[in-house]
């Protein structure tokens, strides 16, 4: 059985759209666990009463809201309790073509070195979504970072991210997008599910270094379609409320996974607060969240790089 997670946070058109596309489009046994994160508007009380009496879904109402992976590890823990064999993690704004879960179960069974499988995820415009990241190392993210990204866009060894394959799927060490994906149980509770410290971003960062240690691929199969409306809840939040956790969960990832020497490290985080700081002049929710963004780029940087001890959790 496929246990379905769907982390909603003020998106409840979105999510029931989506859960009617799995109705539709899903042939093997699943189950749907949509884990409401303390949504601030009617979300819960909405889903509880859209779904009441559904035996293929189950609403889980977080005791707090603790992230993208904090959330989602409510799902892919009650789903695994219920004895879900495959977990696929889902927008709730993804919506279902004709036996993509299908297909991409299929693909992993008969893949045994990949550990993820993604869908094609096309655009509202019809353009293809996907993303195909690369493992970050030091190089890729100091090119990845203005002004040495435009060293990215002329050598492609600098390029984060590898180019559109031809083809029906395409295996890689990396990640796909972090809005649909599928693997096993198994595979979860190895990489000890989601690390929940960070807040939002950089998931897909872990997920990747967690599964090339353990010697698998990721893969996308082409041939399991899904429509990705891009509708997230973070656009609702300002560009501060953004910048503060990308920047704060990049470099959590660094220092964490990729082991970053201590000096590149302290490059990282003088640079952070610089950028921080001169946008906090000119712009109001930069300077709200100054002083925090300041506090927890302190604690990272000479916090302890073991993720099990670094309870410094990326709040905003």
């Amino acid at each position: 059985m496929i246990g379905i997670v769907i982390l909603n946070y003020n998106t409840f058109e979105d999510v029931v759209d989506c859960v009617s596309s799995i109705r539709a489009s899903t042939h093997t046994e699943y189950k749907i666990y949509i884990v409401d994160n303390m949504s601030t508007d009617d979300s819960f009380m909405n889903l509880s009463d859209e779904f009441e009496n559904r035996n293929d879904v189950i609403i889980i109402s977080s005791d707090k809201n603790g992230g993208y992976s904090y959330g989602n590890n409510i799902g892919i823990k009650a789903a695994i309790q219920d004895g879900c064999d495959y977990i696929l993690i889902s927008n709730p704004d993804i919506v279902y073509y004709d036996s993509a879960i299908d297909e991409m179960k299929n693909y992993l069974v008969e893949h045994d070195d990949v550990a993820i499988v993604g869908p094609s995820c096309k655009s509202l415009d019809a353009e293809e979504s996907q993303l195909f990241r690369k493992v970050y190392t030091d190089k890729l993210y100091t090119f990845s970072r203005k002004p040495l990204s435009v060293f990215a866009k002329i050598f492609k060894s600098l390029r984060t991210e590898y180019d559109k394959p031809d083809g029906d799927d395409f295996v890689f060490n990396g990640m796909v997008r972090g809005c649909c994906f599928l693997l096993s149980s198994e595979t979860f509770e190895k990489i000890e599910f989601f690390d929940a410290n960070v807040f939002l971003y950089a998931e897909e960062w872990i997920l990747a270094k967690k599964i090339t240690d353990l010697g698998y691929k990721c893969a996308c199969d082409f041939k399991a379609k899904v429509l990705h409306k891009e509708a997230t809840s973070t656009n609702k939040k300002g560009n501060a409320f953004k910048t503060y956790h990308l920047y704060l969960s990049e470099f959590y990832y660094m220092k964490v996974y990729n082991k970053s020497a201590y000096a590149i490290l302290f490059f990282y985080y003088l640079s952070n607060l610089t950028v921080f700081f001169l946008r906090s002049i000119f712009k109001k929710d930069y300077r709200k969240m100054m002083k925090a963004f300041y506090k927890a780029s302190k604690r990272l940087m000479f916090g302890s790089r073991s993720a099990d001890d670094a309870k410094n959790k990326i709040e905003g």
